[in-house]
């Protein structure tokens, strides 16, 4: 990035041009995305440019789709943590639906399906969602594809567990309390 704006200095390496190139990684086949994802995130800010909620849920789910599992897990539960320790300086970083639901995503997809650990990970990203007041329609449908079906049981009930599909009016409005219903579609 930075040798790019060296020849051709136009071009401005903001907060959108990171968050691009983090999500190229992402979609791409790259053996190392998760790592060369932390790698451009860690430049940003000595670039003096702020990562906020989307460039950080971008390293998540550049770790959500990686290849090595146990090693991009601990990278998203790093970013996670960073960005809910953030929040309460820097709004623009604090976690949001997308967020918990690429976390959800990427328990299902690095951790084997009856795996105890990935039950306790499912579970402690979610009891952080549900703090945050973040449950929305999507968070609930990835809960649904990456929790145990005891664990589900004990999350949002039993009745509420069983049903084909889990909706935010199925649940207390207060796990869904933060919200912006404008930007949720259901």
């Amino acid at each position: 990035l930075e040798t790019l704006a060296d020849k051709k200095p136009s071009l401005k390496l903001d907060k959108r041009t990171y968050s691009t190139v983090i999500n190229a990684y992402a979609k791409s086949s790259e053996f190392k995305k998760a790592h060369n994802a932390v790698a451009i995130l860690n430049r940003m800010e000595p670039a003096g440019v702020t990562p906020d909620v989307f460039t950080y849920t971008a390293v998540i789910n550049a770790c959500a789709f990686s290849h090595r599992k146990e090693q991009s897990y601990g990278i998203a539960l790093e970013i996670l943590q960073r960005m809910r320790e953030l929040s309460n300086d820097i709004s623009d970083a604090a976690p949001n639906s997308i967020t918990y639901k690429t976390m959800l995503q990427a328990c299902t997809n690095l951790f084997q399906h009856d795996s105890p650990k990935r039950d306790e990970e499912v579970e402690r990203t979610f009891e952080w969602c549900k703090e945050d007041g973040m449950c929305c329609d999507m968070v609930l449908l990835q809960l649904k594809r990456a929790a145990s079906q005891s664990l589900l049981s004990q999350l949002v009930g039993g009745d509420v567990a069983n049903l084909e599909v889990i909706t935010s009016e199925d649940v207390p409005s207060e796990w869904s309390r933060n919200i912006d219903r404008r930007l949720i579609q259901r």
